[in-house]
C-alpha cells in the first residue's frame, strides 16, 4: 500500500483485516484515542463553534460528521489545509480517518467520545492499579480529588454545605420539580465552590469557575463540567440569565433548572455562613420553607433576604 493506492483498494484491504472481529462485537459509543482522532475532534469543535476548548470528553454523533470525514479521506494536501487539518497531520490524517471510519461502521457505532489519554497512560494506570483489578473505585474521581487536594482548604465545611444542599433539594422538590440526577452536580459544586480563594479572595467565584472549567476532566462529561462551573460562578445573590449562559447553552440544562440549582447553592452557603455547622432541618408546606436550627442564624437572615429566588415562596428561620 502507498499514498497512490486507490481508495477502493484501501477500503477493501481494511475490510478484509477487520473481518476477523466477531460479528457480536458492536458498541454504540466508542472511545477515540491517538493523535489523528484527537486532531479530528479539534477540527470538528472549531467547525461547530463548540464552547469548550478541552478535547478530552468531547462527544459527537458520527452520522452528523461522517460526510466531513469522507472529505478528509478524499482530500489532497491543499484540500486538507482548507479543511482545517494541521500541517503536522498531513501525512497521517487521511489514513487515520479511513481506518477509524471502517472500524466505526464495523462496530455499528453512533457516538464517538474523545479521550485525552491513550495507551501510554493506560499502561501506567494498569500497573498502578494492578492490585485493584486495574480500576479506580467507582466513587473515586481523579480530577475532583486533584482539585480538592491542591485548592480546597475547607473540605469539612464544604462537605457540610453539600449535605445541606442535597437536603434542601429534596425538601423543595415539590416546588422545583427538577430531575433528582442533578443532585450529583450540585453536590460537586458544593465541594469546589470556594477553591478560587487560593488564588484571591475578591471575585473568587470567577477563579473557581476557571479552575473547574479547565481541570475537572476525568470522570466528568462536558455537560457536567460546565454545569458545575456555572453553578459556582453564580453562587452569589445573582441568578444566571439567558444572556449569561448563551456561550455554553448547547451543553447546559434549561434556565429554570440552572436557576434553581444556583439558588440552592447560594441559599445553603448563606445558611452556613456562621461556620458553626449546627444541626439544621428543613420543611416545606403552604409555599413556605422553614429552616430550623439549634443556633440563631443571625448572619443567614440578612443574606437570605438579599437572594433572588427562582419562584415565589417564603423562607422562615426558627
Amino acid at each position: 500500500m502507498t499514498k497512490k493506492t486507490p481508495l477502493n483498494e484501501i477500503r477493501s484491504f481494511i475490510a478484509e483485516v477487520i473481518e476477523n472481529i466477531s460479528e457480536h462485537f458492536t458498541c454504540k459509543n466508542i472511545i477515540g484515542i491517538g493523535g489523528s482522532l484527537r486532531s479530528l475532534s479539534k477540527i470538528i469543535m472549531e467547525r461547530t463553534n463548540y464552547p469548550l476548548k478541552t478535547v478530552h470528553g468531547f462527544e459527537y454523533e458520527l452520522s452528523e460528521h461522517m460526510p466531513f470525514i469522507d472529505e478528509i479521506i478524499s482530500a489532497d494536501v491543499l484540500g486538507l489545509k482548507a479543511l482545517g487539518v494541521r500541517k503536522d497531520r498531513y501525512d497521517t490524517m487521511r489514513e487515520g480517518c479511513i481506518i477509524f471510519q471502517a472500524i466505526a461502521q464495523k462496530f455499528e457505532a453512533s457516538t464517538l467520545i474523545t479521550s485525552g489519554a491513550g495507551i501510554r497512560e493506560g499502561a501506567y494506570l494498569s500497573d498502578l492499579l494492578r492490585s485493584n483489578q486495574h480500576k479506580f473505585n467507582s466513587d473515586f474521581k481523579l480530577s475532583l480529588k486533584s482539585l480538592k487536594d491542591r485548592f480546597c482548604f475547607t473540605e469539612k465545611e464544604n462537605l457540610y454545605i453539600k449535605r445541606l444542599a442535597i437536603s434542601l433539594f429534596d425538601t423543595l422538590s415539590p416546588l422545583h420539580g427538577i430531575n433528582p440526577s442533578f443532585k450529583y452536580e450540585l453536590g460537586v459544586a458544593c465541594e469546589l465552590y470556594n477553591i478560587g480563594i487560593s488564588l484571591g479572595f475578591y471575585q473568587n467565584q470567577l477563579h473557581s469557575f476557571y479552575f473547574v472549567l479547565n481541570n475537572l476532566n476525568y470522570g466528568f462529561s462536558h455537560q457536567q463540567k460546565i454545569l458545575i462551573a456555572m453553578l459556582i460562578k453564580y453562587h452569589t445573590n445573582k441568578l444566571p440569565t439567558e444572556e449569561d449562559i448563551l456561550p455554553y447553552k448547547m451543553l447546559l440544562p434549561d434556565i429554570k433548572t440552572l436557576n434553581w440549582l444556583s439558588f440552592l447553592l447560594s441559599l445553603t452557603k448563606a445558611i452556613s455562613n456562621d461556620k458553626t455547622q449546627s444541626n439544621i432541618a428543613f420543611s416545606y408546606q403552604n409555599h413556605t420553607l422553614t429552616i430550623e436550627s439549634e443556633r440563631k442564624l443571625f448572619l443567614a437572615r440578612d443574606q437570605i433576604k438579599q437572594l433572588l429566588k427562582p419562584a415565589s415562596f417564603a423562607i422562615i428561620i426558627k
